[in-house]
């Protein structure tokens, strides 16, 4: 796949935001581009609304993250 560059800003600012929301957590990196995952798949599947109560969400996706290494 190819991604413009303003795709994958898009994607780096969005991870990097999740990182900073879990880093408490000690959340890396890849955890955090795996949380990513885990919400577009919830978002497509009508799981879960991206709306304020999406970041207290966040430490529930990274323990299932880790839960499945």
């Amino acid at each position: 796949m190819n991604y413009s560059i303003e795709e994958l800003d898009t994607m780096t600012e969005l991870v990097t935001k999740i990182r900073v929301n879990l880093i408490d957590e000690g959340c890396s990196f890849t955890e955090a581009c795996e949380v990513g995952k885990v919400i577009f798949h919830k978002i497509n599947n009508d799981e879960i609304k991206v709306d304020d109560s999406l970041k207290l969400l966040l430490p529930d996706f990274l323990e299932q993250v880790r839960t499945q290494e």
